[in-house]
């Protein structure tokens, strides 16, 4: 219990840290905590290895034959992606095992909760932002740049308002604290203006709710397609959401209406994956190195917006291949063995890969606990009484 508790306290302030202070100092500190604890631990503990740590083995040893052989264009740059591929690989080793201890519904809350943690302090440093139209910032504070951008937070929280409407229906939590969640988490989404984020969250809703077997689960789905309408309503007519959001909702829909782009992010994301896959096709097996878009001519310097392409032209279809292992093992695991967490598992991992599409996820640590926490939820075995939804047995 001890220790459970402990981790509990350790794992919130290292998503809290991860969150709000990404890409600084105080990251890197959390960071060196979860590296410590876990040398410890697989020192002291027999571990487990799981299907993600070997993905990740596999991505750091491909990504050593690219610099090896002369494959990478810009070797230092892949040394240091590959280097925090290498500390994404021994923080999760430490946290995958403690994390399968835990009671799944608890690892559920204690994940949710720590992102409700992370709000405050996002808030209150978003008020030294110049720029509070849309929530995400860059700032110096105490000699340390934090920038945060307005997607990544969107992001994480559609999967936290996925996550916390799952545990709502499945165990009828209609608590204040419960609903208070998920309006934080929806307010959160909105705020940042993230296009991908509001339509993962959409399509995610949609799809955790068509493969489930929720009680009264036609009455749920004229209710959620009712809200949505709502929303969409209030994002394009209420100005001070229009201008936060519904106005860049209203350049993707004259995009898919008229093929006309006059959006200059839209613009530029298509036109950086569109030179991305030109790339891909002279090095379709092993690419052009980790991280090495950036330094392709036309690239400016930047990433390609789309995880599938950075992918490619970094490690070719081999390493794409593998990065995928862990989420086609989720989904093939709950198809052939169902049990209580295969509607949610199907849901966040066809959400995860449509948001593909717009963020670069690969090495960042969010996506990675993510991707951990199906895993194990995956793999949890139980029969279940089909009135209540409830007795399960845990086969691990």
């Amino acid at each position: 219990m001890i220790k459970v508790k402990f981790f509990t306290i350790i794992f919130n302030i290292y998503i809290v840290l991860d969150i709000a202070f990404k890409h600084t100092l105080f990251a890197q500190f959390g960071n060196l905590i979860i590296l410590f604890l876990s040398l410890i631990f697989l020192v002291t503990n027999k571990f487990k290895i799981s299907i993600q740590n070997i993905s990740i083995i596999l991505l750091i040893v491909l990504s050593l034959v690219t610099v090896l052989f002369n494959i990478s264009i810009d070797k230092p740059n892949s040394i240091s992606m590959t280097i925090t591929l290498i500390t994404n690989l021994f923080v999760l080793l430490y946290l995958s095992n403690m994390s399968f201890k835990i009671n799944s519904s608890r690892l559920i809350k204690i994940f949710t909760n720590s992102l409700v943690y992370s709000i405050p302090i996002i808030i209150f440093l978003e008020f030294f932002d110049s720029d509070l139209t849309r929530l995400g910032y860059s700032i110096s504070i105490f000699n340390q740049v934090l920038s945060i951008n307005p997607n990544y937070i969107g992001y994480v929280f559609t999967f936290g308002l996925i996550l916390s409407l799952h545990t709502m229906i499945t165990v009828k939590d209609k608590s204040l604290t419960s609903i208070t969640k998920q309006i934080l988490f929806l307010i959160i989404i909105l705020w940042t203006g993230s296009r991908s984020s509001l339509i993962g969250l959409i399509v995610g809703i949609i799809i955790l709710l068509i493969v489930s077997n929720y009680p009264h689960k036609k009455a749920i789905l004229v209710a959620t397609f009712s809200l949505i309408l709502v929303l969409f309503l209030s994002i394009m007519y209420i100005d001070f959401l229009y201008n936060i959001i519904g106005y860049r909702i209203s350049m993707i829909i004259q995009f898919i209406l008229n093929n006309d782009i006059t959006d200059e992010s839209i613009k530029s994301r298509l036109s950086f994956q569109l030179l991305g896959l030109d790339y891909f096709k002279n090095r379709m097996f092993l690419g052009y190195g980790l991280d090495n878009f950036r330094f392709l001519p036309g690239s400016y310097g930047t990433y390609s917006h789309n995880n599938y392409v950075e992918l490619l032209v970094s490690l070719g279809i081999v390493g794409t291949f593998i990065y995928y292992i862990p989420h086609l093992t989720i989904l093939i695991r709950v198809i052939r063995r169902p049990n209580m967490y295969r509607t949610l598992n199907i849901a966040l991992v066809s959400t995860i890969l449509i948001l593909d599409l717009f963020f670069i996820t690969y090495f960042e640590r969010f996506s990675l606990y993510l991707i951990m926490i199906l895993l194990i939820l995956s793999s949890k075995q139980k029969t279940v009484d089909n009135q209540n939804h409830g007795g399960l047995v845990w086969k691990i």
